[in-house]
């Protein structure tokens, strides 16, 4: 230990010999030993350093290197401390600007007995920065594996290889600038910022399209990448560029940028703000997918294209507004916003598509204007915060599930639609008015299925009712159906329990399966003379049904069509139904008396079954012979069988006069009465005749209309008519007769 301290000695010796040899040099050649001080070396804190360390070393932490001040010290030589003092003196503060130089180089040991090797290889850990007064426990720096440099003073550079000054430093660190085929990108580290523009600013240029993510030169920043600027100049962003950059904060798009590829920002779940340029024409598939923190986009008008999903999942969106270039909104284009509380679909739009606007849960108001022509499947699907929706004239087609399970949906208006889609707007538990205008419209299966509350139903130019269309509107009391219907489809009414009125037009060529099944207050029932066939089931379990009266242009009853009618106590069978099937009217426990007119040519086993309280029957001998033990009356207890004589019905026609100014403006109705003439005058009149030319008969009464404007003069009209029989007649042929009609 001993020699190396004696060693350690003589080294420092021999460096603080040098250092003076040169400090003398530099007095002599610039005359002013007082501002040596200012040369940024560390040649007199050397010296000073190295006396202290042979008189005194436990002493050295005197005094702040930054200052060049060497250390005080308790050393004997009096002279070696006027230097010192001089250095206190004449030192400027700019010597802070450069601490490079001495920060890099390594510092004694505090006590002789640590060896001059360790010495050399301890180095701040960066550029000394701080003030003089803050530092002022620093030891000086020494360095022994170096020769003093011979720096000049201030503005000197750091030699090479040293650590440059704190803001060159930094920017050099900090900022990274490269090129990628045409265009020019850097970052910004302190920042975060991406920049991507044009290499050439005087021409614009695309992004390349890499294959994936990851092949994008930046994608090795995407965790600190927080904001991305996509200047002037660039004409296109690439698909999956920013795809998954979950610290990407904010995104602006300069308006030379007509196209943003699909999935270019999808996933950046802490994107919140995007800006979108005024040239953009096409948003690709998916771009803003899942950005879960994104509070608000305005899609600007030159946007004539937007891909499938592109807000698809932005949970935060509360704030769209879509630019009067959008021609179509895409499948999923904001499904699952459920920060989305209101929207307006440009008059632009003609087509909503699937799953549009599917699960936005909170979405209260949507304004649709003139010009849409289609919704289509599950566009507003459990939109359950929706109210109210009015549907334009100019849709025509309205998408299945568009609107199903919107459960606080109250009131629909639809106006000119040509199609309701299956179950559009089924389950819409809170609906209570619907109103249907259409045109030549289709009702599709199921479309207001468990709307439990729906009380208020008008339908205006419907052509056709889908199965099960209503079916459990259990609080639906009346319907109209327009005259224009034709087709009422299985189950479309069933369990429409406080259903208490319905009249079906005679241009229904079919009463579907089970089509008012369980309406169990039903006690007003019309059925149009027009209607051929009554389904199975059609009006099963209708318990507080009184009366039945099936028009003659009914040629079938399906199986159990009024079956358990337990309190129907009327059954009248027009003139022309065919066949009445199995248990057609069985459990009618209440009806007394039937007829069966003479048209019937097959009746069922059961056909009439268990009717409790039936105690006469009127049929054709021939039905009698054929049915009369055959099991078509089987649980009834018939005790009278009146077999039904030949009819003696005659008619022949008579004249009526109607005046020219009566049918000046409107048409005129004559009355059967005053038209024929028939023996017996009771008989119910049956017609096949519709007229000609300015006249229409009623083929169910036998009235005929005058038609508007029909000129003065004598009119003559051959009508077939018959008698439809009853208990004691069966039918009778078909009579020609003659009516003139008179118009003055």
């Amino acid at each position: 230990m001993k020699f190396k301290r004696i060693l350690a000695s003589f080294i420092v010796m021999a460096m603080t010999m040098g250092m003076m040899s040169s400090l003398v040099l530099a007095d002599e050649s610039e005359n002013a030993p007082e501002e040596t001080s200012v040369v940024e070396t560390t040649e007199p804190k050397e010296t000073e350093t190295k006396k202290q360390e042979e008189k005194k070393p436990a002493e050295t932490k005197a005094e702040e290197p930054e200052e060049k001040k060497p250390a005080e010290t308790s050393a004997t030589d009096n002279e070696e401390k006027k230097p010192e003092e001089t250095v206190k003196e004449t030192e400027p503060a700019e010597t802070e600007e450069e601490p490079a130089e001495t920060s890099k180089e390594a510092e004694p040991s505090e006590s002789e007995e640590k060896e001059p090797a360790e010495t050399k290889t301890e180095e701040p850990s960066e550029p000394v920065e701080s003030e003089p007064d803050e530092t002022e426990n620093k030891e000086p720096v020494v360095t022994g594996s170096e020769e003093p440099s011979e720096s000049e003073p201030e503005e000197a550079e750091a030699p090479e290889g040293e650590v440059p000054t704190e803001t060159d430093s930094q920017h050099a660190k900090n900022t990274i600038t490269e090129q990628f085929g045409e265009l020019k990108w850097s970052f910004d580290d302190t920042t975060g910022v991406l920049t991507i523009s044009p290499a050439n600013s005087k021409k614009n240029a695309s992004m390349p399209h890499a294959e994936s993510t990851k092949d994008y030169p930046w994608y090795g920043y995407m965790d600190k990448i927080t904001k991305v600027v996509i200047t002037k100049g660039v004409t296109s962003i690439s698909n999956d560029v920013f795809f998954n950059y979950d610290n990407l904060k904010t995104a602006s798009i300069a308006g030379t940028v007509t196209s943003i590829e699909a999935d270019a920002f999808m996933d950046c779940d802490k994107l919140e703000s995007v800006t979108i340029g005024s040239g953009v024409k096409k948003i690709g598939g998916y771009v803003f997918s899942h950005c879960e923190s994104l509070k608000s986009i305005v899609i600007p008008n030159t946007v004539s294209e937007i891909g499938r999903g592109v807000f698809f999942g932005c949970t935060a969106l509360s704030s769209v507004s879509i630019g009067s270039g959008v021609k179509k909104i895409q499948l999923g284009t904001f499904r699952d916003c459920t920060g989305l509380t209101s929207i307006v679909i440009p008059k632009t739009v003609n087509e909503i598509g699937r799953y549009a606007f599917c699960g936005c849960e909170n979405l209260k108001s949507v304004s649709l204007s003139n010009g849409l022509k289609t919704i289509e499947y599950q566009a507003f699907f459990k939109c359950k915060s929706l109210t109210k929706i009015t549907i334009p004239k100019t849709v025509t087609n309205i998408g299945e599930e568009a609107f199903c399970d919107c459960g606080n949906l109250e009131s629909v208006t639809i106006n000119g639609a040509k199609e309701i889609g299956s179950s559009a707007f089924a389950n819409c538990v809170e609906l209570r008015s619907v109103s249907i205008t259409g045109t030549s419209l289709k009702i599709g299966d199921s479309a207001f299925e468990g709307c439990t509350l729906l009380r208020n139903l008008t339908l205006k130019g419907v052509k056709e009712i889908g199965e099960k269309a209503f079916y459990q509107c259990i609080c639906l009391s009346s319907v109209t159906l327009p005259s224009g219907v034709t087709s009422i489809g299985e189950s479309a009414f069933e369990s429409c329990s406080y259903l208490g009125s319905v009249s079906i037009p005679g241009n229904v060529e079919r009463i579907g399966d089970s089509a008012f099944n369980s309406c169990t207050y039903l006690s007003d029932l019309k059925i149009g003379y027009g209607v051929k066939e009554i389904g199975k089931e059609a009006f099963r379990h209708c318990t507080y049904l009184t009366s039945i009266v099936i028009p003659g242009s009914v040629q079938t009853i399906d199986e159990y069509a009024f079956s358990e009618c337990d309190r129907v106590r009327n059954i009248s069978l027009g003139y022309g139904v065919e066949k009445i099937n199995y248990a057609a009217f069985g459990n009618c426990d209440k009806v007394t008396e039937l007829v069966i007119p003479s048209s019937v040519t097959f009746m069922d086993q059961c056909a009439f079954d268990s009717i409790d309280d039936l105690k006469k029957v009127s049929l054709s001998e021939d039905l009698y012979n054929a049915y009369s033990a055959s099991g078509a009356f089987s649980g009834c207890s018939v005790s009278e069988w009146i077999i039904q004589k030949e009819n003696p019905f005659t008619a022949s026609g008579k004249t009526a006069t109607v005046k020219a100014k009566a049918v000046k403006k409107k048409a005129a109705t004559l009355a059967a009465s005053k038209l024929y003439k028939m023996s017996p005058s009771t008989e119910i009149l049956a017609v096949k005749s519709t007229g000609n030319g300015n006249f229409t008969v009623n083929k169910l009464n036998g009235n005929i209309t005058v038609k508007k404007k029909t000129k003065k003069g004598t009119y003559k009209i051959k009508v077939k008519v018959m008698s439809t029989g009853n208990a004691e007649y069966k039918a009778s042929d078909w009579k020609t007769v003659t009516i003139t009609i008179k118009v003055k």
